[in-house]
Parts: structure tokens; C-alpha cells; sequence
């Protein structure tokens, strides 16, 4: 055929939409699940990257910033647990 093994394609296309990738992430999560139309679905990843980002400033010995982020994130996290 005149193509090595494993060449790359010209054809290739990495670009992401993520609108049109939000959407069917939201389909796929209401069918899959059974969720309402009208039931908003919230990112989950949010608390946990914020966490971890404060648990590495711990973990650097920087106590004192560390204690004012995981406090802000108490604080938000209560004023919105969803």
C-alpha cells in the first residue's frame, strides 16, 4: 500500500469542543442513571483538586497559608455542599 507501519495520519483531528463534549457527558450521565431533565448535574472534581492544592501546601511545611485555604474551602464548601 505504500504506508509504513504505524505512520501517522494527515487526517488526524485532536481538537475538543467542550460544549458539544459537556452535552453528551450530560446525556450519557441521565440515561445511564435514570436523572430527571430538570436535576442539575454539578462538577464533583471542584472540592477535591481544591483540597489536594491545600493538602500540598500542607505537606511544603507553608502551615500558616495551608490553614486560611482549608479554611476558605470549609467555608464555601458549607455556604454550597453540592
Amino acid at each position: 500500500m505504500g504506508v509504513d507501519p504505524f505512520a501517522p495520519s494527515s487526517a488526524t483531528n485532536l481538537s475538543v469542543d467542550l460544549n458539544v463534549e459537556r452535552k453528551d457527558a450530560d446525556s450519557w450521565m441521565r440515561l445511564t442513571f435514570g436523572l430527571p431533565a430538570g436535576q442539575i448535574l454539578r462538577p464533583v472534581a471542584r472540592p477535591r483538586c481544591a483540597f489536594c492544592a491545600r493538602y500540598e501546601l500542607w505537606e511544603l511545611g507553608q502551615f500558616s497559608d495551608a490553614r486560611l485555604e482549608f479554611e476558605d474551602l470549609r467555608s464555601a464548601i458549607n455556604a454550597d455542599p453540592y
